[in-house]
């Protein structure tokens, strides 16, 4: 359980011959003369392999004297503690294309050791890079490596006193949406080895809204009516979206029939529905708008409105961005932008 360390450090101010290999479990020393009432000093450091009491003696001999009394001495190594880590996300879930910061804590659970040598490395999930600028911030010491767009983050060489502890806090960029669960891979230090595979955080990137539309007909007579419908998703399977809108300015050849035959299932509670949507769609003008809609995780609906070709020719109608809001797990509402929607109808003499 004791060996020579490396490097052993070997002392001798007796003369003769020490010999203290590097990793070797003996230590000897010979060939050495000591004039009458002197002394002199032999010093090795050793490394401890594992723990429990280690008693070493020791004799010494001479050629006018034979052996004298035998010395011994105790060490008791306790096994220390591999260093811990944790970590977090900023927020619960962040917009597709967003920046959220990902913070490690490393502690030294050790009252009586210091460790040195403290390594880490963090495989990041699929759609997670570091960001660039990545923020970069560490008051463990040792080099931090989080290269922007990379999808992994390392820190080598750290030190820590007894129960001290460190923060390593980096800039990711969320680049595909969906549930992101991240693990970091063993800590280790050089007075314990590899420690666990450390604890897990999770995030959600959130997708945005989706937005199509069609009309109920590929074509229309002059002054003809037909249906144009919407339909808005929310692909997220564990965030709600909220005061989802959008507007949409019809072309100059379609008005908003009257009536306006305004009807569907994003307008009442129920299914996906958290909160109906307010739509506007006056007879005789050019816009239809939706407001204050409220979906849940995987939810969709749709409603349609009514509308009369008064030019001919083809009309070709798309809307505005489709806009929302989302919680980020902690407290704070985040704004998220989705598609626009384009349909066309041929209106005929």
């Amino acid at each position: 359980g004791l060996v020579v360390a490396t490097p052993g450090g070997l002392s001798n101010t007796c003369g003769g011959a020490g010999v203290a290999n590097n990793g070797a479990s003996s230590v000897s020393l010979s060939g050495v003369t000591l004039a009458a009432g002197a002394s002199c000093n032999l010093s090795v450091n050793v490394t401890a392999t594992s723990a429990g009491t280690k008693n070493n003696t020791v004799t010494a001999a001479s050629t006018e004297g034979g052996a004298g009394n035998t010395s011994n001495a105790m060490l008791t190594v306790t096994a220390a503690a591999a260093p811990v880590i944790s970590k977090f996300f900023s927020a619960s879930n962040v917009a597709l294309n967003g920046t959220i910061s990902i913070f490690f804590t490393i502690d030294n659970p050790n009252a009586d050791m210091s460790l040195s040598g403290i390594s880490f490395t963090d495989a990041l999930p699929s759609g997670l890079v570091v960001a660039s600028p990545n923020n970069l911030s560490s008051n463990c010491g040792g080099t931090v490596t989080a290269v922007a767009g990379s999808s992994s983050i390392s820190s080598a060489g750290a030190t820590l006193p007894a129960s001290g502890s460190c923060t390593i806090i980096v800039n990711l960029k969320a680049t595909t949406s969906g549930v992101k669960v991240n693990t970091t891979g063993p800590i280790s230090s050089n007075e314990t080895g590899p420690g666990a595979t450390s604890n897990t955080a999770t995030a959600a990137v959130v997708a945005p809204p989706s937005l199509i539309k069609s009309f109920g007909a590929a074509s229309l007579a002059l002054n003809g009516t037909t249906t144009l419908t919407f339909t808005i998703t929310n692909s997220n399977t564990t965030t709600v979206l909220s005061d989802l809108k959008f507007a949409d300015n019809l072309p100059n050849g379609l008005i908003v029939a009257s009536p306006n035959g305004i009807a569907g299932n994003c307008l009442a509670s129920g299914g996906g529905v958290l909160i109906p949507a307010i739509v506007v769609a006056s007879p005789g003008s050019h816009s239809v708008t939706m407001s204050s809609l409220r979906l849940a995780e995987s939810g969709s609906c749709s409603f349609s409105v009514s509308v009369t070709g008064t030019q001919t020719g083809n009309q070709v109608n798309t809307t505005g961005n489709i806009t929302g809001t989302f919680d980020d797990g902690e407290g704070t509402s985040i704004g998220i932008t989705g598609n626009t929607a384009t349909a066309s109808i041929n209106i005929v003499p």
